[in-house]
């Protein structure tokens, strides 16, 4: 599993327990850690230690987590933004449209290099004809 897919399954995780926190007041169970989530979601994956700080400092950084405290636990709570970002599609969506892009850039690439081509074919036509048309006024 890629970490991209990695950060999606956490934010879905948490997107799941927004009921939870809404029906208690905003209050959601203390063992919710970032390290009990990552343990219980990739277990089967050979998830190791590093990653989760890793993943925890890219959704911090993205801006679509942030900490609460309850009861001197800090426990992780999607931002808005990451709200929308999970409803659109999140990083496998992310992903998907850098690599349509880059692909759309090659055939861009591709396109302006035959537009060349069939310019300097035009150009070389266009002497041809001025040439021609020199050559049988002057006879």
């Amino acid at each position: 599993m890629t970490h991209d897919e990695k950060l999606d399954r956490i934010l879905n995780a948490l997107m799941s327990r927004i009921s939870t926190r809404i029906k208690n007041n905003g209050e959601d169970d203390k063992r919710l850690t970032m390290d009990f989530i990552c343990n219980a979601l990739f277990q089967k994956e050979g998830h190791e230690n590093w990653e989760t700080e890793f993943l925890e400092r890219r959704l911090l950084s993205d801006g679509l987590i942030q900490y609460i405290e309850v009861e001197d636990v800090m426990l992780p709570e999607l931002t808005d933004l990451g709200i929308k970002y999970i409803q659109n599609g999140g990083y496998k969506r992310e992903r998907s449209n850098r690599d349509i892009e880059e692909e759309l850039k090659k055939e861009n690439l591709k396109n302006a290099k035959r537009s060349w081509i069939a310019l300097l074919i035009s150009i070389i036509s266009l002497v041809a004809a001025i040439a021609k048309i020199l050559i049988d006024c002057f006879r």
